[in-house]
Order: structure tokens, then sequence, then C-alpha cells
């Protein structure tokens, strides 16, 4: 390539043409620098939309006491989960996201008769907080086929003092006809 260029353009006009391309080089670095630092720096102001997002520490806890375990069961059988995610962050605003996801190892119980719910509500200080941008808990209020492979059921939002409580209600729909099929199947 540069025995093409020296071969066409000599003396003087070959200078300016390297001249004019690290010229050309050094601005376009230029201009992708300012524009990397402008786009870092405007992390944690003000928004459109009129959200303001806040850079802070986030600590989001998540208590559950209990599992469920779906053994030797016959139709008709139901088991629930508790579980609480909490955003104990001080400053207000500081809202945080988190996923809900059935984690499966095994299911073979292939039926549209194995089915789950996800209930849940939000409160602070006691009091139910309304669904926001800032809040939002996932849910599942019909009666939904269990996967056979691990799914994220949903994406949580949760403000600052705010704790959702879900209620995870796993059931074995009794039919009415025979079910035999799913004797000796695992979960």
């Amino acid at each position: 390539m540069k025995m093409f260029i020296e071969k066409f353009f000599s003396g003087k006009r070959l200078q300016y043409i390297y001249f004019s391309i690290s010229l050309l080089s050094f601005l376009v670095v230029s201009i992708g620098a300012t524009y990397a630092f402008y786009g870092m720096s405007v992390v944690g102001n003000e928004v459109a939309s009129g959200v303001t997002l806040k850079s802070t520490d986030m600590a989001i806890i998540y208590e559950n006491d209990q599992n469920i375990i779906f053994e030797n069961v016959v139709p008709g059988y139901t088991d629930d989960m508790n579980f609480t995610v909490s955003n104990v962050t001080d400053e207000e605003g500081a809202f945080g996201t988190y996923k809900v996801e059935l984690e499966i190892e095994s299911n073979e119980l292939s039926t549209d008769d194995f089915v789950y719910t996800l209930t849940a509500k939000s409160t602070k200080d006691g009091k139910t907080v309304p669904a926001s941008n800032m809040n939002k808990v996932v849910s599942v209020p019909d009666d939904t086929r269990i996967p056979s492979v691990s799914t994220v059921i949903g994406e949580g939002v949760i403000n600052a003092g705010v704790t959702h409580e879900y209620t995870l209600t796993i059931k074995l729909i009794d039919t009415n006809i025979p079910q035999d099929e799913l004797q000796d199947k695992k979960f």
C-alpha cells in the first residue's frame, strides 16, 4: 500500500497525505475519548423520564425459611413456600432489580396438571406500597404449568426500605380421572 501511494504521490504531496491521515486519526481518537467521558459522567444524573438514578451501595436481603418437598404426593396435593426480598438501603430512591427464577434440577411430571402460582405484596413500614417504576413485584396469578427446566419467571424492582413478600404455591391438580401415568415420576 505504501509503495502504491509513493508511486503516485511524491515529495511534499506525500507529506501532506501522511499529515492529513495523522490529523484525522487524532481527531477520531479525541472525539471518541470525549464521548466516552461524557457517557460515563451522566450516570447518576437526572434522566429524561424524570427518574433520578443514584450510585449507592445496595443492600438487598433474601429470606426463606422453608423449601417445597414434593414426595409421595397424590392428586390434589398443594405446598407453599414463603420468601421475602428486602431493600435495606438507607438512601431514599436507591432502588435495585432482581430476578425470580424457578431452579429445577429434574421434572418428570410433564403434565398440565402440575402447576404453580406466585403471589406477592409490597410493603414499607407495614403499609402497602403501590407498583411504580421503582417498585415492581413478580407475579404469576394463574395456574401455570411447571417447566421442565430452570426458568426466569420475571424481574422485580425494589426501592429503599421496601419488602416484597412472596408466596409460591405448587400443586398437582386432581382431574377426577385416573392419573396413574404420574406414579414414580420425580420432581
